[in-house]
């Protein structure tokens, strides 16, 4: 049998006498005990330090993730209730512009009237792209034919558009509609205070 600190051979009335097992003399087998305590102290602070470290980065990629839930979250709102505001400003102002009342309007497209409550406001630009999405020169008065079905039609709305704002407005809508645009919530905050504003003002 070999001493575990010494690695000597261990003789067999030493193993008797002194009841060591693995350690040729009681020296050797305090000062190995004290080497195994030692590396299980490093050992078990090591193991400390990893869970440390582990829990805190556990804690950045959690903020980090409730902050950009929160940016999505904020922007997500902002943007639904601009939709919502620019919607019923177009509405009431293109109601003003075709009939003067808020009762009855005239579809941009088919230049039929109907009621109030029969028309949806309808993009000459795809509204997917937030370059053109809330311009309000953009955004016309249509009944729902025309805005879901009426594709056919885009040349009558291309005419119609230049017609209610002037020459070549088609023209910049779609220019402007090929660029890209990235709104803030700051900035879409800015633009619902201007469209609360504006129909403010209709009223």
């Amino acid at each position: 049998m070999k001493c575990k600190s010494c690695k000597c051979n261990i003789e067999k009335w030493k193993e008797v006498r002194w009841n060591l097992y693995t350690y040729c003399t009681p020296k050797h087998r305090q000062e190995h005990q004290r080497e195994l305590a030692r590396k299980q102290k490093e050992k078990d602070l090591k193991k400390r330090e990893a869970e440390k470290k582990r829990e805190k980065k556990e804690k950045v990629l959690e903020r980090k993730a409730k902050k950009r839930e929160e940016k999505k979250t904020s922007i997500a709102v902002l943007t639904k209730k601009l939709d919502k505001i620019v919607s019923e400003y177009i509405r009431k102002r293109d109601c003003l512009l075709t009939t003067w009342t808020i009762t009855h309007w005239v579809c941009i497209t088919c230049w039929e009237k109907k009621e109030y409550s029969h028309f949806d406001a309808g993009n000459f630009v795809s509204r997917a792209n937030r370059a053109t999405r809330w311009n309000e020169f953009n955004i016309s008065l249509q009944c729902k034919v025309c805005n879901c079905w009426g594709w056919w039609r885009q040349y009558e709305h291309w005419i119609a558009l230049d017609k209610k704002w002037g020459q070549w407005t088609a023209q910049r809508l779609i220019e402007d509609w090929k660029q890209v645009k990235i709104y803030k919530s700051w900035d879409l905050l800015d633009m619902i205070m201007d469209f609360i504003t504006k129909l403010w003002n209709l009223k």
